[in-house]
């Protein structure tokens, strides 16, 4: 059975679905939440200037960057919370201003 590929704007998606591949508005990151490792942190960061840089774009976190497959986060309310005060807080870091408002 072929796996469905994810379309749309949505903030959501089913395990095992294929998103779109990696480019030049797209950066698929398979990190866990929180995410503590230091080097995916400053990776992250700079996967943020890069695209803030470009055209803008999307980073899916969750998904398996050489596939483009959903593996899925499983991230309770807390460490949600917290992650979304940690992207508010590298984007304090970044001039001019980052829109982060949510699709």
């Amino acid at each position: 059975m072929q796996k469905e590929e994810c379309v749309g704007c949505k903030t959501h998606f089913e395990e095992g679905c294929k998103l779109p591949m990696e480019g030049l508005s797209i950066e698929l990151k398979n990190y866990p939440i929180p995410i503590k490792d230091q080097k995916h942190r400053w990776v992250l960061l700079k996967t943020i200037c890069s695209l803030l840089n470009s055209k803008g774009g999307t980073i899916f976190i969750g998904a398996d960057d050489s596939t483009g497959e959903v593996r899925g986060v499983s991230i309770q309310r807390k460490d949600r919370d917290d992650f979304k005060i940690f992207i508010q807080q590298l984007s304090e870091r970044i001039q001019p201003k980052v829109d982060l408002s949510d699709r």
